[in-house]
C-alpha cells in the first residue's frame, strides 16, 4: 500500500489522482489509502466533499476519457483499491515530527505504507518543522526523525524552507531571484 497526503483540490487533486491511478496500473501498489483534511487550512486543502466533487465532475463531463476515469477511480473506491481517511492530524498545530506522540495510529498507518507521497508546500513546512534550514541541511536531518516508511516529497516552492540543496545552489538562486 501506498499513502497520499493531499494538497490542494481542483487541477493539483486531479493531478494526484492521475498519479496514483498510474501507480495502480503499473502494479507499483496493490492498494492506495488518500488522506484528506477534516476542515480546510487553507480554503484549497482536499477534503472528502472535493475528492468526491471531482469525480463527479468527470463523470459529468463530455469528454468520454474523463468519463472513463471517474468510473474507474469510482470502482477503485469501491473495491477498497483505493481509500479515502480524513484525519484532524493534519490541521492541528503540530509539525509532523511530533505525529508518533500526538496520533500514534496516523502514524503506524504511515509506517504500514511502501512510501508516503505528501504533496504541497504546507505538508512540506510541517515535515521540516517550520524551521529555516541551512539549505545545504541534509532531508534526513531537516525530518528531524520523522521517518515512518519512504517519503516522496513534492511541491511547488512557496517559502523559504527548504533542505538538501547542493553547496552554492541557494545562493545562485536568490541571486538569480534579485536580478531576474
Amino acid at each position: 500500500m501506498d499513502n497520499f497526503v493531499f494538497d490542494n483540490a481542483g487541477y493539483e487533486l486531479f493531478a494526484d489522482l492521475c498519479l496514483a491511478d498510474y501507480i495502480i496500473s503499473k502494479n507499483l501498489a496493490q492498494s492506495i489509502r488518500f488522506y484528506v483534511k477534516t476542515i480546510p487550512w487553507f480554503i484549497s486543502d482536499v477534503m472528502t466533499h472535493d475528492f468526491n466533487w471531482t469525480l463527479e465532475q468527470l463523470k459529468e463531463s463530455e469528454n468520454q476519457t474523463l468519463q472513463e476515469l471517474s468510473e474507474r477511480w469510482t470502482q477503485y473506491l469501491q473495491n477498497g483499491t483505493w481509500s479515502i481517511v480524513e484525519s484532524d492530524f493534519w490541521t492541528l498545530p503540530f509539525d509532523y515530527t511530533d505525529m508518533a506522540k500526538v496520533d500514534p495510529k496516523l502514524y503506524k498507518q504511515l509506517a504500514g505504507a511502501k512510501a508516503v507521497f505528501f504533496k504541497g508546500d504546507l505538508n512540506y513546512r510541517k515535515l521540516f518543522g517550520e524551521k529555516n534550514w541551512d539549505p545545504v541541511t541534509s532531508v534526513d536531518d531537516g525530518l528531524q526523525n520523522f521517518h515512518p516508511t519512504a517519503l516522496c516529497i513534492i511541491r511547488t516552492n512557496k517559502a523559504d524552507i527548504v533542505c538538501g540543496l547542493k553547496e552554492g545552489v541557494a545562493e545562485k538562486l536568490r541571486l538569480k531571484t534579485l536580478t531576474g
